[in-house]
């Protein structure tokens, strides 16, 4: 998460993030003191502490961020006196800034974008926290099997039917357990190619496979009379 210092007001010139590729670099923004040139990053890093991994530090349901105004880094207008035009083009570029929804006290995080394209898979920060916490709990389960000796199939010289079970359903307990029933994703699923030369390689390729969830991140009603309530 990084302070996004020195901010001179002028969108047209600003880094485009959506254009880069640092998915794991995330830029905030915003401040909380008039003028500041360094951005409330401590405020960005508290909402993603307090929240599970999958959460979106926007999420309107969590509440306002607790602070009496708002500013871009740099800047002295609050951000509820700028053009919602000008705001639309910033967050655009990928940056996380405090917002204002009409008719709700407090601010709130426009997003969680990382310096990455939308068509990333790891374009917001969420995401991103989701596969690092899969990452740590696949290598924490799998470092025990290191140099274990496993069985083969006598008939094809691959990787044992029970080898296959075991190995896919200790990830599966533990990821279901920790990420699943705490509904940060929506699925997991364990695949392991039985036709693996593991005689030949001495290695075993897993494909963990993340279903996750997703964000309404845009609510649009469409309203209307009708003749008819059938």
């Amino acid at each position: 998460m990084l302070d996004g210092r020195d901010f001179q007001g002028t969108l047209g010139s600003i880094l485009d993030l959506r254009a880069s590729a640092y998915n794991t670099v995330a830029v905030a923004l915003g401040t909380d003191v008039s003028g500041s040139e360094n951005a409330a990053v401590g405020l960005v890093l508290g909402r993603l502490a307090k929240n599970p991994v999958q959460r979106n530090i926007g999420r309107v349901k969590d509440g306002d961020l607790g602070i009496q105004a708002a500013f871009l880094t740099g800047q002295t207008t609050d951000i509820k006196d700028i053009a919602l035009a000008s705001l639309d083009a910033l967050h655009d570029k990928g940056y996380i800034f405090p917002r204002k929804f009409q008719g709700k006290n407090g601010y709130y995080f426009n997003d969680d974008p990382t310096a990455s394209p939308l068509s990333d898979d790891y374009s917001s920060v969420a995401r991103g926290r989701i596969i690092d916490k899969a990452l740590t709990l696949a290598y924490t389960t799998y470092v025990e099997e290191i140099l274990d000796d496993l069985q083969v199939d006598t008939v094809t010289g691959r990787i044992a039917a029970a080898v296959i079970k075991d190995y896919q359903a200790k990830i599966k307990s533990v990821l279901d357990l920790e990420m699943t029933a705490k509904d940060e994703v929506s699925n997991v699923t364990v695949t392991i190619d039985p036709k693996q030369n593991v005689l030949s390689t001495n290695k075993v390729v897993i494909s963990l496979k993340i279903l996750p969830k997703f964000y309404s991140k845009e609510i649009a009603v469409t309203l209307g009379f009708t003749t008819s309530n059938g």
